[in-house]
């Protein structure tokens, strides 16, 4: 019986597509607020929170699989997104590069001990924005040298840029949790946090097709 069991959890894990939460937040914090959206059976010592709107949570976050990219290479001493557009092309990047772009922003969140001291009580909203994208070399170069890709006078005509290097995936979502938290004895505290996720953007390109 257990056998089928977990066969059928292991069934679930690998073939049944899911959404998750990346919250980001101090390591070793273990009494923020924020940390019951992590996990909802931490210990919670205080009788009520609030966090600033807009402010108690904050993060930004940018990657890329090159290491050569950084913000010297990149960013320093450029004078608008031109320039960083600039800088990027110029190292020479393949359609093997990826970046990923992850935003955060905490709307509210409050809480409450309840009635029965052992309860807390914990609700908010935040808003999220997550990205992926593959580096397109034949884009990047149509879109820095035009049609002028020799720096000659006269416009080359006939080059062919391919629009299959385009793959990217972007989501806006805001997230709306609540969540209780129980202290059952001094060594066992548990927790329960719901989340209701509302998309309120999607973009996709992928699969594309094509020449221009």
């Amino acid at each position: 019986m257990i056998q089928r069991y977990c066969t059928y959890l292991l069934f679930i894990l690998f073939c049944v597509p899911g959404i998750s939460q990346n919250m980001q937040i101090l390591y070793d914090f273990d009494q923020l607020p924020q940390t019951l959206l992590l996990n909802p059976g931490s210990e919670v010592d205080y009788d009520k929170h609030f966090g600033v709107p807009l402010l108690s949570n904050i993060y930004l976050g940018l990657g890329s699989s090159n290491k050569d990219i950084t913000y010297n290479s990149v960013i320093s001493g450029s004078d608008g997104f031109g320039d960083v557009l600039n800088n990027m092309y110029a190292l020479g990047l393949s359609e093997d590069d990826v970046f990923i772009f992850n935003q955060q922003i905490e709307l509210f969140n409050m809480g409450l001990r309840l009635k029965d001291p052992s309860y807390y009580l914990s609700f908010g909203m935040y808003q999220q924005i997550e990205a992926f994208s593959a580096y397109a070399p034949d884009v990047a170069n149509l879109f820095v040298n035009g049609n002028y890709q020799n720096g000659g006078q006269n416009p080359e005509v006939g080059d062919l840029y391919k629009t299959d290097q385009l793959n990217s995936v972007g989501s806006l979502v805001g997230v709306f949790h609540v969540g209780i938290n129980k202290k059952v004895n001094e060594k066992f505290t548990a927790g329960l946090i719901l989340k209701i996720l509302s998309g309120s953007l999607g973009v996709e390109s992928n699969s594309d097709k094509g020449n221009y």
